[in-house]
């Protein structure tokens, strides 16, 4: 695993082994985007995905700014 995480550039956790706090955000926030948005439609392209899940996070964000604000 360590190998195959070098060659593609990707950090592993550092987290202790039965650790579940390190991952718990990042797995919650990439399991939302598949059920909210990737497993709904096609996408043509990887392109067309990542533009979606730019422009469906940016206008969550920006709801929850307005929310806060009231």
């Amino acid at each position: 695993m360590r190998r195959v995480a070098d060659q593609l550039g990707v950090r592993l956790s550092v987290g202790r082994t039965g650790q579940c706090w390190d991952n718990a955000l990042a797995e919650s926030f990439f399991a939302a985007i598949e059920r909210e948005l990737l497993s709904t439609i096609s996408w043509p392209t990887r392109a067309a995905a990542r533009t979606a899940i730019f422009d469906d996070r940016t206008r969550r964000e920006s709801q929850r700014a307005l929310m806060r604000m009231q």
